[in-house]
C-alpha cells in the first residue's frame, strides 16, 4: 500500500524560531561544506530559494542571520503534540517496523505515523502535518534521480521503483544516538525504519524486502547518502545485489 506524495514546504515560516535556527544551520552547514544547495533543499524539505536566502544572509552577516526575527504568535500556531508525545512516537518508531507494532505496513510512511498517533495518542493529525513533524526529527531523504527523457511508458511501467536510500543519525528520546534508514520513491513517497542500534546487512535487506512487498514491485536502490563510518557497509551490500 502506497502513502500520499511527500508534502514539502516551500518555506519554513511555520516553525517556532529555535527549530527554524536550527535548520538554518543546518541547511548553510551543509552548502558551505560542498553539497548543492538544490539537494539540501531536498532533504531538509525546503525550497531551494530558502536555502539561497539564508546562505546569502550567512555570508553577508554571519551567525546573526541565523537568528529569526522576533514575531507574532499567528492565529492557531502551536504545536500539535507536546515533548511528551513526540519523545513517546520516536520511542515507539525505533522499537520496530508498524506490523511489529499491530498496525497494517511493513515500513513507516507518514500515513502509518499519522495512523500511530491517532490509535496511541488520540490526536488526529493530516500526512502534511506529520511531515513537518518527521522534518523535526530529522527523518527526511532526497529523491531520487528522474527517468531518462523519452523513456517508453510501457517500459517505464515495468521498470523497477527507483528508491534514493538515506543513512541518518537520529536524535532518540533520554539522549540516544539512533540510527535511520530512509527510502524515497520516485514518486516522492517516504518509507523509512529507525533503530537505536546500527543497521547491519541483513537490516539493509530487511529494508529492501519490505519495501518491494510493501510497494508491491521490484525496487532499484541508489545510495544519496550516509555517515562516512556506514560508507563500506552500504556500498558492499550495493555491489553483493549487483
Amino acid at each position: 500500500m502506497q502513502d500520499e506524495e511527500l508534502g514539502r514546504s516551500s518555506d519554513a515560516r511555520g516553525l517556532p524560531p529555535e527549530d527554524l535556527e536550527k535548520l538554518r544551520r543546518r541547511a548553510v552547514g551543509a552548502v558551505e561544506a560542498g553539497v548543492p544547495q538544490i539537494q539540501v533543499a531536498l532533504q531538509l524539505g525546503v525550497s531551494r530559494r530558502a536555502v539561497g536566502q539564508w546562505v546569502r544572509a550567512f555570508r553577508e552577516s554571519g551567525e546573526a542571520s541565523f537568528r529569526p526575527g522576533r514575531r507574532g504568535r499567528r492565529p492557531g500556531e502551536r504545536l500539535s503534540l507536546a515533548p511528551w508525545q513526540q519523545e513517546r512516537v520516536l520511542t515507539t518508531l525505533a522499537a520496530g517496523p508498524p506490523d511489529a507494532q499491530g498496525l497494517p505496513w511493513l515500513l513507516w510512511t507518514r500515513r502509518s505515523v499519522a495512523e500511530l498517533i491517532r490509535r496511541d495518542l488520540a490526536v488526529t493529525l493530516s500526512t502534511v502535518t506529520v511531515a513537518r513533524y518527521l522534518a523535526r526529527w530529522g527523518i527526511l531523504g532526497p529523491r531520487p534521480e528522474p527517468p531518462p527523457a523519452g523513456l517508453d511508458r510501457e517500459v517505464e511501467a515495468r521498470a523497477a521503483v527507483r528508491a534514493a536510500l538515506t543513512w541518518v543519525g537520529v536524535s532518540l528520546p533520554g539522549q540516544v544516538a539512533g540510527h535511520g534508514l530512509i527510502a524515497v520513491t520516485d514518486q516522492e513517497i517516504l518509507h523509512f525504519l529507525l533503530s537505536p542500534t546500527p543497521f547491519d546487512r541483513a537490516g539493509l535487506d530487511d529494508l529492501e524486502r519490505r519495501l518491494r512487498m510493501q510497494i508491491g514491485r521490484d525496487v532499484e536502490v541508489a545510495l544519496a547518502a550516509c555517515p562516512r563510518r556506514q560508507a563500506d557497509l552500504v556500498a558492499g551490500w550495493l555491489d553483493r545485489r549487483r
